[in-house]
């Protein structure tokens, strides 16, 4: 089956587009999805994998989640920002 796959920052910069289409098995998860972009980009981009995120639409899932032909997947990549100090610091 055909999923489509957005990619966001820095995943996006490894695959060199902002979306592909990715053949996988009838019933694959988001696990299995995962080794096939490892295996289109490389052992390299196994590691910023890891520590993405996904969407299926507006629904964040994880690994375990069937893929759905019928909704676009989303890789979330880690995001940071902020002091560190988890304190919310309201603007002026």
């Amino acid at each position: 089956m055909r999923v489509v796959v957005e990619l966001l920052g820095p995943v996006r910069e490894a695959l060199g587009a902002s979306s592909i289409d990715v053949d996988v098995a009838e019933g694959a998860t988001v696990r299995e999805l995962v080794a096939v972009l490892v295996e289109r980009g490389g052992e390299g981009i196994r590691p910023l994998l890891s520590r993405c995120r996904w969407a299926a639409g507006s629904r964040v899932v994880d690994e375990d989640e069937p893929l759905d032909t019928a909704v676009t997947m989303t890789v979330i990549p880690p995001v940071s920002g902020g002091d560190g100090a988890g304190t919310h610091h309201p603007r002026r």
